[in-house]
């Protein structure tokens, strides 16, 4: 998460596989937007060329969404 309260955004990363072929995505969320149970956010960008083409994407996250704080690392044996 960066920034604060009102005011933060997230990185995100993830997959989308369909019909044979993968894309990867990545991006940072917009500003929140309330919800009745808290917020969401919206998240849009271009899916990572493959097999000659891309895919465009617009949603929202998921009010509930964990996150995983970067503290877990430093408990982490590489």
């Amino acid at each position: 998460m960066i920034g604060i309260d009102v005011f933060h955004i997230h990185a995100y990363y993830g997959i989308s596989s369909y019909n044979g072929h993968t894309h990867y995505f990545s991006g940072f969320t917009g500003l929140p937007i309330r919800t009745e149970n808290g917020h969401i956010h919206r998240i849009e960008g271009i899916l990572e060329s493959a097999l000659n083409h891309e895919h465009i994407y617009r949603n929202y996250t998921d009010e509930n969404i964990e996150y995983i704080s970067y503290s877990i690392f430093e408990h982490a044996y590489i």
